[in-house]
């Protein structure tokens, strides 16, 4: 036996004495990867970061296995986004989305391609400037050398106008979101939308750009979603229809059981109308009808 053998058995008898475990499950480590992945970060991105092979973290990613080292794992889960974007290799390749989107900004303030070109540092000797390369060249990468030279035209450019109105005029008409539109710890971030209402005639709603209702500064479906409160950030509605069900389940009447909560039994037929709860409809619709039959009729009242 080896030394290196024996010292390996040394530590596993001495792990597994001490009850710490050695391998742990891949679920929670490939549900990492599917997210760094989905944010733009390539297997070889993460294994620079980690420091684990590549070949290891694809065959992890792909669920060739259903265990993970615990230091493996330790060294995955803590990889983050923007690890990437910090690695000290000038060729390594990072999401060129930061800078499209960066580029894409500083045309929409008037900045010529010539303009951000020279405000990153790069000669104009080329034919087509370097900045409209980055832009329009195929693919989903870039060198961090690329990226950090567009970041530093950004920070150079983005706090005033350019000289270009034509320029200006055609971004804004292709769409694209300005400077003012963005917060800067967000253009690297791929779920990030630019901020609401930056285009005139556009509905305030994060990433609708429906033209307004008259008289409202969303469209007609977001501001119908904000009344009703049935967007997916809003808060809880004030009905729980769960715990009205729950005493309802539980034998409880009711009248009583909307006395319980404190509201009504219209709020709460309104709630699961609105939720598309019929099992809560289907007893609040009871109600209603065995009211209106008990109800004396005007004519009655009037006698």
């Amino acid at each position: 036996m080896s030394a290196q053998t024996s010292q390996y058995r040394k530590q596993y008898l001495l792990d597994r004495s001490r009850g710490i475990a050695r391998a742990v499950p891949a679920g929670p480590v490939r549900e990492h990867l599917d997210v760094l992945r989905e944010r733009g970060l390539s297997y070889d991105a993460i294994a620079d970061a980690s420091q684990i092979a590549k070949a290891t973290i694809h065959r992890i990613a792909k669920g060739g296995t259903a265990t993970v080292r615990a230091g493996v794992a330790d060294q995955l889960l803590a990889v983050q986004p923007a690890q990437v974007l910090a690695r000290p290799n000038p060729a390594a390749f990072v999401p060129n989305l930061g800078a499209r989107r960066r580029i894409r900004a500083l045309l929409a303030a008037g900045w010529r391609h010539v303009d951000i070109t020279a405000a990153a540092g790069y000669s104009d000797e080329s034919t087509t400037p370097r900045s409209a390369v980055t832009l329009h060249q195929q693919g989903d990468w870039i060198t961090r050398e690329t990226h950090d030279a567009i970041v530093r035209a950004y920070q150079a450019l983005s706090g005033g106008l350019g000289p270009g109105d034509l320029t200006r005029k055609r971004a804004l008409a292709a769409g694209y979101p300005p400077p003012a539109a963005w917060d800067d710890e967000l253009l690297d971030d791929p779920t990030a939308l630019p901020a609401p209402g930056w285009r005139p005639g556009e509905c305030k709603t994060p990433g609708c750009t429906a033209e307004p209702a008259p008289k409202h500064a969303a469209c007609k479906r977001c501001y119908g979603r904000r009344r009703d409160k049935r967007r997916p950030d809003a808060p809880k509605p004030r009905v729980d229809l769960d715990e009205f069900m729950w005493l309802i389940d539980a034998g409880e009447d009711p009248q009583r059981a909307t006395r319980r909560l404190g509201v009504s039994i219209g709020a709460v037929n309104q709630a699961a109308v609105r939720a598309g709860r019929k099992d809560v409809t289907r007893i609040t619709r009871s109600i209603s009808k065995s009211q209106r039959a008990s109800a004396p009729s005007t004519l009655e009242g009037a006698a």
